[in-house]
C-alpha cells in the first residue's frame, strides 16, 4: 500500500510537561490524523530530550499538511492547559521527507526502537500500526543456536518489568 513516499515527523512538547499528559495528547493527535488523513501505516518511537521532556518520532507514508498537523497538536495542548492561546502559532511538529535506501531506513528505525536509555517509560516507548505489525516475520533457528541462546540467557539476571509493554 506504500505510496513511494515516506516522511519522518518529530513532535516536541513544552518543557516539563508530564509524560501522562504528553501521551494523552499524542494519542489524541494520532486519532485526529487517522480521521483527517487516513493515516494507517506508521511506526512511532518515544524518547526523552536532553531537557527531560518526552518527544516522539513517527515514520509514515502519508502526505500531511504541516500547518494543519501543527494546529491539531496545538488544539490538544490547549485542551490540556499547556498552550495558553495562539493555537495556530504552535510549531512543535517538524516533518522531513525520508531519502536514501531501504537499508538506511531499516538501520535508522532499528536504532530508535532498540535504543538503550536510563529512563523508565510509563507507557510504550514505541508502537506501530496494525498494518505494519502484520508485516512481522520470524526465522527458524537450528538446535545448536537454540541451545546457545538458552545458555546465554541463563547468564543474565532476571528483571521484573511492571509496564504493559515490556
Amino acid at each position: 500500500r506504500s505510496q513511494k513516499f515516506c516522511a519522518f515527523y518529530s513532535v516536541s512538547f513544552p518543557k516539563g510537561m508530564p509524560e501522562d499528559v504528553i501521551y494523552k495528547c499524542w494519542n489524541s493527535w494520532l486519532t485526529n490524523l487517522r480521521k483527517t488523513y487516513g493515516l494507517k501505516d506508521y511506526v512511532w518511537v518515544a524518547e526523552y530530550q536532553q531537557n527531560g521532556t518526552l518527544h516522539y518520532h513517527m515514520l509514515c507514508n502519508v502526505r500531511m499538511e504541516i500547518k494543519r498537523v501543527n494546529r491539531a497538536m496545538g488544539v490538544c495542548l490547549f485542551h490540556q492547559g499547556y498552550l495558553k492561546s495562539e493555537i495556530t502559532k504552535y510549531n512543535g511538529v517538524d516533518v522531513q521527507k525520508v531519502h536514501g535506501s531501504r537499508e538506511n531506513l531499516n538501520a535508522y528505525l532499528t536504532k530508535y526502537v532498540s535504543k538503550q536509555e536510563s529512563y523508565i517509560y510509563k507507557h510504550s516507548p514505541w508502537r506501530c500500526s496494525q498494518s505494519v505489525s502484520a508485516l512481522f516475520t520470524s526465522s527458524l533457528i537450528n538446535e545448536k543456536t537454540s541451545l546457545q541462546l538458552v545458555q546465554d540467557l541463563a547468564k543474565h539476571t532476571t528483571q521484573i518489568y511492571e509496564n504493559d509493554f515490556a
